[in-house]
């Protein structure tokens, strides 16, 4: 068996691929909890190996029925093992995220527009804007999309423009802006795609995710591709959860490991983090 690689976007690619190719059983004895499964005996004894080792190695724990579980999110679905020693595991459960499970910015998107839509925060959105020439070429992930600010203040955006963001309610209002605009409900952490020109996320949403995955950039973002991303001031609580009265969970600027080389500018409560990736690794 190769070596494990250490990255968890490796585990990620890499059970997208294997369990799209692998053949799932709908689980008729428990309708009351509709999931699939997949069988070891269906497997190449090795490759199974592998698949569950990842899940529980970069997987999160949640609790169900009283009792603790592994699970690893890839795309639409999260897979999950019942626990017992690898070589005795014999099958592998999946079932679909429920992208209707509330979000926390499902509660206020409808007003989140009009909290910034004073003369100070188009001013900010201006400034922004006239920085960002150059840094949405080609094929573009816009993390964290909202309700599609980047598409506002960037022409260049709109080209080859692929959003995505965890809020079905935000993306909603972004596709009655942006009918035509591609997008995806989809927390970063769980998100594979590659083959990027520019990634962007503004006004702090690259906070919401896991400091782990920042370097996740690598794998997405072509020789030559450029970053554009705006980290929390530290100690900066944003905004947008005084208005709404909510504590959102979001992780501290100093808990991510920047990329080397990265230009940082700083921005009112914000720090900018550009630059270009060469054919080296970002980080060093």
């Amino acid at each position: 068996m190769e070596n494990f690689c250490t990255d968890n976007y490796y585990a990620l690619q890499w059970l997208d691929k294997a369990f799209s190719s692998a053949s799932w059983v709908f689980a008729k004895t428990m309708p009351e909890n509709p999931h699939e499964y997949t069988l070891r005996k269906d497997w190449d004894s090795e490759y199974f190996d592998k698949a569950v080792t990842l899940i529980r190695r970069f997987g999160y724990k949640t609790k169900f029925k009283g009792r603790y579980y592994t699970q690893f999110n890839v795309a639409d679905h999260f897979y999950w093992t019942m626990g017992a020693p690898i070589e005795k595991t014999i099958l592998i459960n999946r079932a679909f995220i429920d992208k209707d499970a509330p979000h926390p910015y499902d509660d206020f998107a409808d007003k989140y527009d009009s909290w910034f839509s004073s003369d100070k925060s188009k001013a900010e959105d201006s400034a922004l804007g006239a920085m960002l020439p150059g840094y949405c070429h080609g094929a573009t992930l816009d993390i964290g999309c909202g309700t599609g600010l980047l598409l506002s203040l960037s022409y260049e955006a709109h080209d080859c423009y692929f959003g995505i963001d965890p809020s079905k309610g935000m993306l909603s209002i972004l596709k009655t802006q942006y009918p035509s605009a591609v997008v995806l409900q989809s927390r970063y952490e769980d998100f594979a795609g590659v083959g990027f020109d520019s990634i962007v996320s503004l006004y702090g949403s690259i906070n919401y995710t896991a400091p782990e995955c920042l370097r996740r950039l690598d794998h997405q973002l072509n020789p030559g591709g450029s970053y554009f991303l705006m980290f929390l001031a530290e100690s900066y609580s944003p905004v947008t959860h005084q208005l709404s009265g909510k504590n959102i969970p979001c992780h501290q600027t100093s808990a991510y490991s920047l990329p080397a080389g990265a230009e940082l500018i700083p921005f009112g409560n914000y720090i900018i983090a550009k630059g270009v990736k060469d054919a080296c690794s970002l980080w060093e």
